[in-house]
């Protein structure tokens, strides 16, 4: 089995890594981030082949849960301060190794 076929779940911070690392702030305090299509389609693609995603953030994620809804993420930690406790429970909820995510 190659590396790339022992991957099995993925696991992606919001900020500088789904978006481009910008906010933009309305006249209401309201925050937008801006995703990209491709990344988009680059994890649907993932999902396809029946692997698994999780995306986190140490903030609130709720416009990027909308962005992707449609891809079908297995699990989203937004508001996440300890991401190693994060890392540890997707392994237990996945039941996988670290060496496959």
């Amino acid at each position: 089995m190659s590396a790339e076929q022992a991957i099995r779940g993925l696991i992606l911070d919001v900020d500088g890594t789904l978006t481009d690392g910008g906010v933009w702030v309305d006249s209401s305090g309201h925050e937008f981030r801006r995703t990209s299509t491709l990344d988009g389609f680059g994890l649907w693609l993932w999902k396809q082949q029946g692997r698994k995603i999780a995306i986190w953030s140490g903030r609130k994620a709720d416009g990027i849960v909308a962005r992707f809804s449609g891809i079908g993420l297995d699990l989203v930690l937004d508001g996440l301060s300890d991401k190693e406790h994060g890392f540890r429970r997707i392994l237990a909820q996945w039941h996988l190794p670290p060496e496959a995510v």
